[in-house]
Order: C-alpha cells, then structure tokens, then sequence
C-alpha cells in the first residue's frame, strides 16, 4: 500500500500484474484488493487471501 492520497489508501498487488484498486480505510483496501485478485485470476474471492503492507513510513 502506497501514501494516503488525499481520502483514499491507493493499492498495487504486485503478485497479479495490472491489480490496482483503492479503499478509503484498511478494512475496505482488503476487501477491494481481494476482490480485485478475484477479478484478474478467475480465482474463488473466498481464496484469496491478502496482506497489507503500509508503506507510508518507509524511509529512503
């Protein structure tokens, strides 16, 4: 997950090429990117599974 852009938590899957979504808090960026998983790989969405990784702090 990228900086909060404005109200939104951008996010990038970098597991599944082209899956970028957003969500306004954490709980809803979970759901959309599990969602979004779903969508790209024809796969079940209760099978996919998600880990949310803030990388608002990171320092260069």
């Amino acid at each position: 997950m990228g900086p909060k852009d404005g109200d939104w938590f951008p996010v990038e899957v970098p597991e599944v090429p082209g899956v970028f979504t957003q969500g306004r808090d954490l709980v809803e960026v979970e759901n959309m990117a599990r969602e979004a998983v779903a969508l790209m790989t024809d796969t079940p969405i209760e099978e996919i599974a998600i880990r949310i990784e803030d990388h608002r702090y990171q320092i260069a």
